[in-house]
């Protein structure tokens, strides 16, 4: 799907079935700081979305749940379209 400005909207879901977020749990990392997760909201309420425009994102955040691997992924989501960032 392409959003009116010619971007294809990539939609959580769309990442999870693909197999991309297969190592990952929803939420972010155990023992994350308070502080830190905060920002990364402040960070998406204030994102604007690239397909459609709309001001203000819901934020997502997973982790990693290999004992061997260390990751944290975070994406914008937006209310309007759907469309998800990773950032």
């Amino acid at each position: 799907m392409t959003s009116q400005t010619g971007v294809r909207i990539v939609r959580l879901h769309d990442l999870i079935v693909s197999g991309d977020l297969d190592d990952y749990h929803l939420g972010p990392p155990p023992g994350a700081r308070a502080s830190a997760v905060q920002i990364d909201r402040d960070v998406a309420a204030t994102s604007v979305c690239v397909a459609c425009g709309q001001h203000g994102q819901e934020y997502r955040a997973f982790h990693a749940v290999r004992p061997d691997l260390y990751s944290y992924r975070a994406f914008t989501r937006c209310r309007a379209c759907g469309h998800c960032e990773e950032f």
